[in-house]
């Protein structure tokens, strides 16, 4: 995945990760966050919560990737 340009190209955006359905970062342009479970974060249970994209914090999920399609 080239997340680092995608960051480096969009302004504003520090870091860029994707999340399995148990909320554990499976890549990122930060290899540090690699491994780090999210499920905890507000954004990451709403989302499997309401199952539609959430916006919070500047972080957008698609619905497919959180029932594992």
């Amino acid at each position: 995945l080239q997340l680092q340009l995608v960051c480096d190209t969009l302004v504003g955006i520090g870091d860029i990760s994707i999340l399995n359905a148990a909320g554990i970062v499976v890549a990122s342009n930060k290899a540090e966050l690699i491994g780090r479970d999210l499920s905890a974060r507000e954004y990451f249970k709403g989302a499997l919560k309401d199952k539609t994209f959430k916006q919070a914090e500047g972080i957008l999920v698609d619905p497919q990737f959180l029932n594992g399609k």
